[in-house]
């Protein structure tokens, strides 16, 4: 905000900007946060039916 009348500075400062933007949303989305979501929600998936089948074999053996 210091360079404001340096048109040249703001356009350098607005162009640095957009290209972190662009890096951190494709490390964001591609590379880090989107794919270690879908490991979590796969490991959970698996636990919750290992869970679901080790409570359906003690139901059944208490029913026999």
């Amino acid at each position: 905000m210091q360079h404001l009348d340096d048109i040249n500075a703001v356009g350098r400062g607005i162009a640095v900007a957009f290209v972190a933007t662009t890096y951190g949303f494709g490390a964001a989305n591609l590379f880090f946060f989107l794919p270690v979501a879908g490991k979590i929600k796969d490991r959970i998936r698996q636990e919750q039916t290992r869970h679901a089948m080790m409570l359906e074999g003690l139901f059944r053996s208490w029913k026999a």
